[in-house]
């Protein structure tokens, strides 16, 4: 039996999402409420999106009732991102188109394609992928990008914060902002005037702040993937690229990302590796 605002919540989506793709039955909200590590949560609904107007409208429902929403796409992480005692948003099948472009050194993707299956259709142009999970034969672009799933291979240098160009963010509110759109950025700027201010003064002040400024720029010349990313704010000037590389680490906190553009590294084709020892493990 659902709760209260759920039950609203539950009815009014049915006008929007035909109810075969609303579960709450206890075996499929068992299954869903597991990912690769090893919490578990047991949703009250969950919802299997197949595009932006569902999950704007889920949002806004989401909104509207107080009710906390969390996105689900292969579900591979290893610490509770993908589970939630409250809403899932499912988003693999239905979110699997691709577009590659400029000869395969861009590829624009929806979040419910598998790594390796990008990297297979990227195999002709010589490209692949900069990051590379070890869970990347089965982790959808979604989830990497959102986790700052990285691997081993590509470092800071090659991974989702650095080869991320543009994407189409769906806010709380229901608002689509497509960074990659002249248009859709014009129009942001005029509905959310307050939203682009903010981040602007938050630009500054880290900016300002020369400590704080090299504290950050120190900690994430390594691998780090804790919390959410603030270097951003001294990378970038422009607000809507603050805005999405905001995105990559922030585990689906900050918004929904229904399609993504990103630069593709070259796959060579000659690979070797080899074991190196250190006397220490003193950074110099």
């Amino acid at each position: 039996m659902l709760k209260e605002n759920y039950k609203k919540f539950y009815d009014e989506i049915q006008s929007t999402i035909e109810k075969s793709r609303l579960y709450t039955d206890k075996l499929r909200n068992l299954a869903y409420g597991t990912d690769a590590g090893f919490y578990r949560l047991i949703p009250q609904i969950i919802i299997r999106a197949k595009n932006e107007k569902e999950v704007q409208k889920a949002l806004i429902l989401a909104n509207k009732y107080n009710l906390p929403v969390t996105f689900r796409a292969a579900g591979t992480s290893l610490a509770g991102q993908a589970i939630t005692d409250s809403i899932l948003i499912v988003a693999g099948k239905n979110w699997e188109e691709y577009d590659v472009l400029e000869n395969g050194d861009v590829i624009r993707m929806q979040p419910g394609i598998v790594g390796a299956r990008v990297n297979q259709i990227l195999v002709p142009y010589g490209r692949k992928l900069g990051p590379d999970p070890a869970s990347i034969n089965s982790a959808m672009i979604g989830g990497i990008v959102m986790n700052n799933a990285s691997g081993m291979n590509c470092g800071t240098h090659e991974n989702s914060y650095k080869t991320i160009l543009s994407a189409r963010l769906i806010f709380a509110d229901g608002t689509v902002l497509d960074t990659g759109s002249d248009e859709s950025k014009n129009n942001f700027l005029k509905s959310h005037a307050s939203f682009i201010r903010t981040i602007e003064a938050m630009r500054d002040r880290v900016r300002a702040n020369e400590s704080l400024a090299d504290r950050i720029r120190y900690k994430y010349s390594i691998k780090n993937t804790t919390g959410l990313s603030i270097n951003p704010f001294i990378d970038y000037t422009d607000p809507f690229q603050i805005i999405v590389n905001l995105m990559v680490g922030s585990e689906g906190t900050l918004a929904f990302m229904s399609e993504l553009t990103m630069k593709t590294v070259v796959n060579p084709k000659f690979k070797a590796s080899a074991m190196i020892y250190f006397h220490d493990i003193v950074r110099v």
